[in-house]
């Protein structure tokens, strides 16, 4: 079989299934296992998107008619996110939860959905259900094996961001993830609208004059810019006959020939046509899904993933004993955009201020002792400034606020010791992005201190409970396990508060004054008032009111408030 012929395959697979996962919820011996079907419908959805995005992109002009409006509607909403996660560059892993979280948002009233598109009036139950179908679809997942989180958490606000980025509203919208299904679940049902059906162009830019919101607004120029790189579904007249654009590269452009809404030839052409979008319904399987063994695949464009080597590289830094400062230049030498910024962090060890002139001179005014720490800090912040991911801001922001409470309490902010301390913290960052990437939210995750034997954890300033222990430990144990700071820091995150000392107080003491600043609502107990009194002490400021001035004189403050 032939790259053509499997997307054509694959196409009319795609849409098979998307119809049949929509009454799973119909049989409730199936709700156990209907996440791990969402989950394989959504790779499916994103597997096809990197082979052929011009294919799916014609789909979202074309209503198909052998399919359910529902169905219409959920094959739209998952090409918009497909559209919206790649041009943002996230991983698959938090695409795949915004596209189960689709699934899910249809899946408990597709009949419902189905009657409104036919004019049929719904009962009182019906309407209900269709208005209250994201918490049904809250309770059908929790039967599931991957409870996952994040997706029960978009269901949970979709209803209230929906409504609010359909209308112009002042209302904060914070949950960035919830925001992108809301823009792809607004714009498929508009496009699926009986009456005045929008084009896709003029639904994006009715979307954007709706919303300031920058991380929507910004969303939606990815959303055109994507759609214009691969722009199949446009409606053209060449030579008198209507086509429709399947495919457009810089020298030449795909046509196919429609009469009767079927395809009777392909042109191949050079001419450029006046383009207009409009959804139109099709019943010509070779519209559907046949043409595509015929078009050339068009596979997606990404850039490199750096994320992989970089948190080696990460690794290799807080835990190997380098000899040499040629050693050290070796293993950072696949990032040599880090130079600029590790310049400007030497600058600080330079008694003058100065920055460095070059990587080995920048490596030397630190000190081979400190200087493969500070390569590492350096890189896990860029990696941080660089990152792909809906919270990509608030990730940087904590880890600087971090890094600026901990240089405060030590009252030290560069040389060995800071580079020292700091240096499990970047690791720790590092291990989330890596296996947590989908578990991190804007807010700060809420835990009952007075009766949890455990500190807090750095994953509760990132929204969520605490790391994977046996991932961590491994983790940790693998890369750091001749690091005393890096023992310290994992005993501060896995083991009880009775057993803490040394330094695993002083990263526990650094975690709840940070988390202070970032919840107005955190309120310590009488055992961390204790810790950080003791901690005050322990690092020489005249008592905590004297920290906590200090604190406030910087300036510190809540990216959300």
């Amino acid at each position: 079989m032939t790259v053509n012929e499997d997307i054509a395959r694959q196409l009319h697979k795609l849409l098979t299934q998307s119809e049949s996962v929509l009454s799973l919820y119909y049989d409730k011996d199936s709700w156990p296992h209907i996440d791990v079907t969402l989950t394989q419908l959504a790779e499916q959805y994103t597997r096809l998107y990197r082979q052929a995005p011009n294919a799916l992109h014609a789909h979202l002009h074309l209503i198909a008619t052998p399919y359910r409006h529902s169905t219409n509607v959920l094959v739209k909403q998952s090409i918009l996110l497909c559209m919206l996660g790649y041009a943002h560059g996230y991983t698959e892993q938090i695409i795949h939860e915004l596209l189960s979280a689709s699934f899910a948002s249809v899946l408990c009233a597709s009949r419902e959905y189905d009657k409104v598109a036919a004019d049929s009036p719904l009962s009182q139950v019906e309407s209900k259900k269709l208005r209250l179908r994201h918490q049904l679809a809250v309770k059908v997942l929790g039967t599931g094996q991957l409870k996952s989180p994040q997706v029960t958490r978009i269901l949970a606000r979709l209803s209230n961001y929906e409504l609010s980025i359909s209308r112009k509203s002042t209302t904060p919208l914070y949950d960035n993830v919830t925001l992108l299904v809301a823009i792809a679940t607004q714009a498929a049902v508009a496009l699926m609208k009986k009456n005045q059906r929008a084009s896709l162009p003029t639904i994006i830019k009715q979307l954007y004059l709706n919303n300031t919101d920058t991380f929507v607004q910004t969303s939606l120029q990815l959303l055109a810019r994507q759609f214009a790189t691969y722009p199949a579904g446009a409606i053209q007249r060449h030579d008198d006959h209507q086509t429709l654009l399947l495919s457009e590269e810089d020298k030449h452009a795909i046509l196919a020939v429609i009469q009767s809404g079927k395809i009777t030839r392909l042109i191949k052409t050079q001419r450029r046509h006046q383009q207009r979008y409009h959804a139109f319904r099709v019943s010509d399987t070779q519209l559907l899904y046949r043409v595509w063994s015929r078009i050339p695949p068009q596979p997606l464009a990404t850039a490199s993933d750096q994320m992989t080597e970089a948190l080696h590289v990460v690794e290799q830094l807080g835990g190997e004993n380098f000899s040499s400062f040629r050693a050290i230049e070796k293993t950072i030498a696949p990032f040599p955009e880090i130079e600029t910024a590790l310049s400007q962090a030497a600058r600080l060890y330079n008694r003058e201020a100065q920055k460095g002139a070059n990587l080995r001179h920048c490596l030397t005014m630190v000190g081979l002792d400190a200087a493969a720490l500070l390569c590492q800090r350096v890189l896990v912040e860029q990696l941080i400034v660089q990152l792909k991911h809906p919270f990509a801001k608030d990730i940087w922001h904590k880890y600087q606020l971090f890094a600026q409470v901990l240089a405060a309490l030590i009252q030290q902010n560069y040389g060995h010791h800071y580079e020292h301390i700091l240096s499990p913290v970047s690791a720790a960052i590092a291990f989330m992005l890596k296996q947590h990437s989908v578990d991190i939210k804007r807010f700060v995750h809420a835990s009952e201190c007075n009766t949890n034997p455990h500190p807090v954890s750095l994953a509760h300033l990132y929204g969520f409970a605490g790391y994977d222990e046996e991932a961590f430990k491994q983790y940790f144990h693998t890369h750091f396990a001749n690091s005393e700071a890096h023992r310290a820091f994992e005993q501060s995150e896995l083991d009880k508060k009775s057993k803490l000392k040394g330094l695993s107080l002083t990263f526990a003491a650094v975690k709840v004054l940070t988390l202070r600043i970032c919840d107005a609502n955190f309120e310590t107990s009488a055992w961390q008032r204790q810790l950080l009194d003791e901690q005050a002490k322990v690092h020489q400021w005249p008592d905590l009111n004297a920290l906590l001035a200090h604190l406030q004189s910087l300036g510190l403050y809540n990216l959300i408030e």
